[in-house]
């Protein structure tokens, strides 16, 4: 059906931007990844991507939200809560999905290229 196609593709692109920013947050902070996870998942994913601003834009949940009401055609939400699914089609959200997921990957690698990770756990 349209709905479970279209839950399978968000479900997609969810798994791998979500695995490139974690993996970002992973090499960054490494002493501490869970609580720098979780902070960044609870202020910027759910609170920042439901202000009704410019900032919410910058969101990988936004993101999601708006391709999922293009590929749902859920026109009368879109119109309704243009702030929280964004006006924007769907190659718009796709293509800042697929930079934001490049770049990511990209600092990662850098930074696992670059830094010399301890190989001992700290008790």
């Amino acid at each position: 059906s349209d709905v479970g196609f279209s839950l399978l593709k968000v479900t997609l692109l969810s798994c791998c931007s979500y695995a490139a920013l974690f993996l970002v947050i992973g090499v960054l902070f490494y002493r501490r990844t869970m609580v720098a996870a979780v902070l960044y998942t609870v202020i910027v994913e759910y609170i920042v991507s439901f202000i009704p601003a410019m900032v919410n834009k910058f969101t990988i949940n936004y993101r999601l939200r708006g391709l999922m009401a293009e590929w749902m055609q859920w026109e009368e939400a879109k119109t309704r809560a243009q702030a929280i699914f964004g006006d924007e089609p769907a190659s718009t959200h796709l293509t800042i999905l697929g930079i934001t997921t490049v770049v990511l990957l990209a600092v990662a690698f850098y930074r696992v290229q670059t830094t010399e990770f301890p190989m001992t756990q700290e008790g």
